[in-house]
């Protein structure tokens, strides 16, 4: 009897064990959607992933017109911090887009493909200037349509204002040693570019809510934390003064 409690007790530590590193892979995978024809992705990827859900997809804006005017700065200006601060974690970023025009790509048959230029531009050149900032080990050389733009991404690397690489320089206190950036794109692409009325429908489908289903906020906090509200605080402390002379309506004033 001691003999099967002990097997079934290692039984049960090998299978604990093998889920919670299943957990800690999974978290380290996110899914990141680039507005806005990027959410036309969501529904694919709830579909492929039963352990993912809306709160698992996450929200990018790097955009093809930034990319066409070789705007450089503006793509990194751009990068939003809940992505940085994954890719600073090590985490694996999917970035999803759908491209809506049609571009010829190098190789024996000269394959059609709507890969989006904020996919293959954006995402190359936000990949590297990460990877240089945060001095990340292993770097990968910047490929724009299979050609090397090293020179000129160091060109431009070399020019970034001081805000703009304090921005980014911040998160290499958490020394990331490579930048795990990979654009992910839909090559029928989409036939909704423009269409404003069908992704904000989209968006408030699977992210969306109404005022009336929102849980109070005891309910969700965690103990000892409050939401702060600066109307709690008229009329107390030194310089307190009534409401009416904080918002400018005391005529006597």
């Amino acid at each position: 009897m001691l003999f099967l409690a002990l097997l079934l007790f290692l039984h049960l530590g090998f299978v604990v064990t093998l889920e919670v590193g299943s957990m800690k892979m999974q978290s380290r995978v996110q899914h990141f959607i680039n507005l806005t024809n990027g959410l036309e992705a969501v529904e694919k990827i709830l579909n492929n992933h039963d352990d993912t859900t809306v709160h698992n997809i996450h929200f990018c804006r790097i955009q093809s017109s930034h990319c066409e005017a070789n705007d450089f700065q503006g793509i990194l200006w751009n990068l939003d911090h809940n992505l940085l601060m994954h890719l600073a974690l090590g985490n694996r970023c999917y970035v999803y887009d759908f491209g809506s025009r049609s571009t010829t790509w190098p190789g024996n048959k000269r394959h059609e493909k709507k890969i989006p230029r904020a996919i293959w531009w954006g995402l190359e050149w936000s990949r590297y200037c990460l990877s240089r900032i945060w001095l990340c080990d292993d770097i990968e050389p910047p490929l724009l349509r299979g050609y090397s733009t090293r020179r000129l991404f160091d060109h431009q690397l070399a020019n970034i204002p001081k805000p703009l690489a304090k921005k980014i320089k911040y998160y290499r206190k958490f020394s990331p040693s490579r930048v795990d950036l990979r654009g992910v794109y839909y090559n029928p692409g989409t036939s909704h570019d423009g269409q404003i009325d069908y992704y904000r429908d989209l968006a408030f489908q699977y992210f969306g809510s109404s005022s009336s289903n929102l849980p109070c906020d005891h309910d969700v906090l965690p103990p000892d934390f409050f939401v702060y509200r600066s109307s709690d605080w008229i009329g107390k402390g030194r310089s307190s003064s009534p409401v009416d002379e904080i918002s400018g309506d005391n005529k006597d004033h």
